[in-house]
């Protein structure tokens, strides 16, 4: 299982990728949101994987965006998070 944090902004986005051992495949900061680069970076991990991301305004399209590559999708509370990235 890997799980990736998410901190979306409008326009930006941070994304770290953990697997269970806790090793850290993947980290990409973007000063852009685009759905291209999202299917892109998700799309190199074809295990199974959840994101977990901050409710926020736009959560949506990430969301739907996320759910359609099969990534199960988990909305924290900003207040509850310790760390995400």
């Amino acid at each position: 299982m890997l799980y990736s944090g998410v901190h979306l902004h409008r326009r930006s986005i941070i994304i770290c990728t953990e697997n269970e051992g806790g090793t850290v495949p993947a980290h990409h900061k973007s000063t852009y949101t685009q759905s291209k680069l999202i299917n892109n970076y998700f799309r190199l991990w074809p295990d199974q994987h959840r994101g977990l991301v901050e409710c926020t305004t736009g959560l949506d399209w990430f969301s739907d965006i996320l759910r359609s590559l099969r990534v199960d999708v988990v909305l924290a509370h900003a207040k509850d998070l310790k760390m995400i990235c």
